[in-house]
């Protein structure tokens, strides 16, 4: 079964929603694409305005606040291999790789440029083998994970529900 037809996955697919609700308020210009969710897929979404695909998204979304974040050193930790095959995706397609991290305790979404449509890194990334959870249902692993900077990633705050 796919994670995300779990109940921890329908979670952060919820989760998923809030962030592109937040990115659509302050991006309204700029539609969110997504990947299908019951499918594997490389990326998460595309982002598409009225000229075309404007770039992909990888987006996470953590039980984390910013303030946490900052003293974990602002390092967003992600697979490797993830991020590798979303910039080489980008590459193919010619446009931008950017990262969504969604802060939910906060409500607040970070935005940072990954690589160009070239596969140039534009962000500072610490790769290391570390032991993280497996999958949003739980387990653990060793891998490849990437630390990627988010210091200087755009921050879009929360809007009302309402």
């Amino acid at each position: 079964m796919l994670d995300i037809l779990s109940p921890k996955g329908q979670e952060t697919l919820a989760q998923e929603l809030r962030a592109v609700e937040i990115f659509h308020y302050h991006n309204p210009d700029i539609f969110y694409a997504p990947t299908p969710k019951h499918m594997p897929a490389i990326v998460d979404a595309t982002l598409v305005n009225k000229t075309g695909t404007i770039g992909l998204v990888e987006t996470k979304c953590r039980i984390m606040t910013h303030k946490k974040l900052k003293e974990y050193g602002g390092e967003w930790l992600i697979t490797w291999d993830k991020i590798k095959k979303a910039k080489e995706l980008s590459v193919a397609c010619g446009v931008p790789l950017f990262g969504f991290l969604y802060l939910v305790p906060d409500d607040i979404l970070l935005m940072e440029e990954i690589s160009d449509g070239t596969g140039k890194l534009l962000v500072e990334i610490r790769v290391a083998s570390t032991r993280t959870q497996a999958t949003v249902n739980g387990g653990s692993v060793v891998r490849e994970n990437a630390y990627i900077n988010m210091n200087a990633a755009k921050v879009m705050t929360g809007i009302s529900n309402e």
